[in-house]
């Protein structure tokens, strides 16, 4: 019965998704309004509804927990060593600084090299009143990826790559409200 369930699956895919980039974790706040969404419509009883919730959750820890041994017996620290090289510079960079970088600058913004992301901002609000859930939840996963590496000084002007590479799960979560253009033609 639990491997049928969705919430035992999309734990899994976040769990997976985590032991890939840690930053994986920005994206929760969005999938909890996705999670609340789907236990808020279900017709199940609140019995059943937080043992879903409890399957979900069970798993990212299950998940963080064994990435975590695996880190403490190969470096000797807790989710070592990705993240280590990235502790001192947290909030170090001024957001407003940052937030002009990621959308504006000719080197990483997100709209001059992916133009394409202008015309669907303003297709947002027709996909938030065809599906409030999902808009929300893609507008507050993107809008948490943007504070979050503003706020990281390296992340702004880090390596010779063009084009905003941390925050590049913004793209298809913008995009996506571009259907509602296709729905219209």
């Amino acid at each position: 019965f639990i491997l049928k369930s969705k919430f035992f699956l999309s734990g899994l895919c976040f769990t997976f998704s985590f032991l890939t980039r840690y930053d994986a974790f920005l994206a929760l706040p969005g999938i909890l309004i996705l999670i609340i969404y789907s236990l808020k419509k279900s017709q199940q009883d609140k019995i059943k509804k937080f043992y879903n919730l409890s399957v979900f959750f069970s798993i990212v820890l299950l998940g963080v927990l064994l990435s975590s041994l695996y880190d403490y017996i190969r470096f000797n620290r807790v989710f070592a060593p990705s993240l280590l090289c990235i502790t001192p510079m947290i909030f170090s960079y001024p957001l407003h600084l940052g937030i002009a970088t990621f959308l504006f600058s000719p080197a990483r913004s997100l709209f001059i090299y992916n133009p394409v992301l202008l015309l669907a901002i303003f297709y947002m609000r027709a996909f938030y009143l065809r599906n409030k859930p999902l808009a929300l939840a893609f507008c507050l996963t993107v809008l948490t990826y943007i504070l979050f590496f503003s706020r990281v000084a390296r992340s702004c002007y880090s390596n010779f790559g063009w084009g905003p590479r941390f925050i590049f799960i913004a793209i298809p979560l913008i995009l996506i409200s571009l259907g509602e253009l296709l729905k219209s033609l």
